[in-house]
This record gives C-alpha cells, structure tokens and sequence, in this order.
C-alpha cells in the first residue's frame, strides 16, 4: 500500500490562514463593539448616579421641608426654586459656572451643596394647577465624554405640608 505524506501545499496554508483572518476580523468588532458599550454604560452611570441623588434630594426637600412655594408661580415654570418652612427661606438653582445644582438657605450654601458637580446642563422646576405639585427636570452630561448623548432626569413632587 502507497501512502501519502506529501503534506499540505503552499495554497491550502494560504486558504487555513485567510480564514482564521476572517475569524479574528469578525473578533475584534465583536470585542470593539464590547468596549464601546462599556464606556458608554460607564459614562451614563458615572453622571446618573450624581444626577439622581441631585434631584432626590430636591425632591425630599420639597416634600418634606416646603410649607409654602413662591417661585415658581402656580401654571409656571421657572430656572429657579424658591419655598419656606416657616422660618428659613430655600433657593436651589443652577450654577452655570460650575455646571452644578446650588441649594441655600437665608442665603447660606448648604450642605451637601453643590450637587452634581460639572455634569448639570440644565434645571427646571414646572409647577402645575396644584400650588404643592412640582415637576423637576434636570438634564446631565458627562465632561469626560462630549460625544455621549445628554441624559435627562424627571422627578414630580408633593409638597405635603404646602396648604
């Protein structure tokens, strides 16, 4: 019996490694699209988490600290939130500046105040019919990343001790 131990030939080494090319290729978008869908996750996560505690604690301090609101005006909206307990007077506003959310109190920053460091966009506070319904909008957006797309938080509120 004649066997055959010629090998493989120059053309069939060339084909095995055209087609591992094309594996790897087809590998790396697969990795490439990956990493890019970690960064953007990682992006909107390093903004929204800032962002959401930034509105959490407007919003706690409308519900649960607001006896009256003054601006803005019933059927309004407005850059600015202005409202008492029945002693101190709040603001919370945008800081252009620094891209953040200011809250004082007769004037005094308080703590933890700025909220959302370099990540605030905008800030808008609705108020609707109901003088103790407010609507608060803010939009974020990662400084690190300017091509990530903004990401905007909405949060509607009772003032429960508003009357």
């Amino acid at each position: 019996m004649a066997s055959n131990n010629r090998g493989i030939s120059l053309l069939e080494l060339l084909v095995g490694i055209a087609v591992i090319g094309l594996i790897m290729a087809g590998m790396v978008g697969i990795l490439t699209s990956g990493l890019q869908s970690t960064r953007h996750n990682t992006s909107m996560g390093r903004i929204m988490a800032p962002g959401r505690n930034a509105v959490n604690n407007i919003a706690d301090g409308i519900r649960f600290t607001a006896t009256s609101i003054t601006a803005p005006a019933v059927n309004a909206s407005g850059a600015q939130l202005t409202y008492s307990d029945g002693t101190s007077i709040y603001v919370v506003q945008r800081n252009s500046t620094a891209k953040s959310i200011v809250v004082t109190k007769d004037g005094v920053v308080q703590s933890p105040s700025p909220l959302a460091v370099g990540i605030v966009e905008s800030l808008n506070f609705k108020r609707g019919a109901d003088k103790r319904d407010i609507t608060i909008e803010a939009t974020f957006k990662d400084p690190d990343n300017p091509n990530s797309p903004s990401q905007k938080i909405v949060s509607q509120v009772i003032a429960v001790n508003v009357k």
